[in-house]
């Protein structure tokens, strides 16, 4: 990984997955916030923790609005 040796230089880390289709979501917001919201939270964590002056960028396609204050609480609280 080159983020512990480049982490001062970085100004942008982008993080990206799909949790939603068009019409509806892939997995369930209980799911969501079970299973992926602790991962998604660990990795924003680190990347902050390696990268403290970089910016986050969080992206996701499809319908993610059952879990977007979600998705917004994690890019706040990392």
């Amino acid at each position: 990984m080159a983020l512990p040796r480049l982490g001062d230089l970085v100004d942008v880390v982008s993080e990206a997955d799909d949790y939603a289709t068009q019409v509806s979501q892939l997995v369930s917001p209980r799911m969501f916030r079970r299973i992926f919201k602790p991962r998604l939270q660990a990795v924003f964590t680190r990347i902050h923790e390696l990268a403290p002056r970089a910016k986050l960028f969080f992206h996701s396609d499809g319908s993610i609005r059952p879990i977007l204050p979600d998705s917004l609480r994690l890019a706040s609280t990392s």
